[in-house]
């Protein structure tokens, strides 16, 4: 395990204790995530586990704009679309059940992730990361503050890995190589706030109000 696996892992544990503790009632009720719902939130988080498990496969996240691939363009990488065949992605169906969805996905990105190799592996992220391990010094942000989002939603406590906050205002200051993390696909603007702590500020940053 690297430091960058490591630190998705963590916050990937951290979203699954909320997960966890989500009540079957609950689902329906709306997130600081603008047009989510807490069903929306879990689904974007089931998107993003499946992603990276295609991309150990070797599956690029990205590819030419003239190959297979969504007709809008990546956040990072002139002449790259999405590749669209990693978006078949499960979601939860009408009835079905939200935890047992997200413990299957769970498990088959830990699984990927465990395999000989697969931090190595070559698959071009949306972002322009080349390997695994690459992407996941940048993705580890996703379940790290969408812990926060679906606990808010649903009414829950969450606090989240002190060191992963600094780790991921960081990577909001500086992305790194010309990468854009905010724009065009990803976050809202900042919200102004006057809190101090680091969570709340990571929070506005990603564009939520501390205060939902």
């Amino acid at each position: 395990m690297s430091e960058n696996s490591r630190a998705y892992v963590t916050a990937l544990f951290g979203f699954d204790a909320v997960v966890q503790r989500v009540r079957s009632h609950e689902w329906g009720q709306p997130s600081p995530c603008a047009g989510w719902d807490a069903t929306e939130v879990l689904n974007h988080n089931i998107l993003v586990t499946h992603l990276i498990a295609e991309m150990t496969r070797g599956n690029p996240a990205a590819v030419p704009a003239t190959g297979e691939g969504r007709e809008f363009p990546t956040p990072h990488g002139e002449g790259y679309v999405y590749a669209s065949y990693l978006f078949a992605a499960p979601r939860v169906a009408e009835g079905g059940d939200p935890i047992e969805l997200w413990n299957q996905q769970r498990d088959r990105v830990l699984e990927a992730l465990d395999q000989p190799g697969a931090l190595d592996v070559s698959a071009r992220s949306p972002w322009g990361h080349d390997t695994i391990d690459e992407f996941l010094a940048f993705a580890f942000h996703e379940p790290l503050v969408h812990a926060w989002d679906l606990a808010r939603a649903v009414g829950q406590d969450v606090h989240l890995d002190a060191v992963l906050v600094d780790r991921a205002f960081a990577l909001l200051d500086d992305p790194g190589d010309g990468r854009d993390l905010r724009q065009p696909v990803s976050l809202a603007a900042p919200v102004p706030t006057n809190a101090s702590d680091p969570t709340s500020r990571l929070i506005a940053g990603m564009g939520r109000d501390p205060s939902f």
